[in-house]
């Protein structure tokens, strides 16, 4: 199935949603479990069809330049 550009957009936020916990609880904010969280940006990211440490880097990317605004 061809993804649209707004599937796109949404698993994209769903990534990014699923960086912002893993992050929260690396730093004991939340209780997430981290092998839930990491099986499901997998997931998101096959859906993509993009490689999971790609995705991450752009996670990351949009999180430094969302925090240096």
């Amino acid at each position: 199935m061809k993804l649209t550009q707004n599937d796109i957009i949404k698993l994209e936020n769903q990534a990014f949603y699923i960086y912002q916990e893993f992050q929260a609880t690396m730093a004991g904010q939340t209780m997430s479990d981290v092998d839930a969280l990491q099986s499901h940006f997998e997931e998101v990211a096959a859906e993509l069809g993009e490689d999971s440490e790609s995705l991450w880097d752009k996670c990351e990317s949009f999180h430094e330049q969302y925090i240096n605004r």
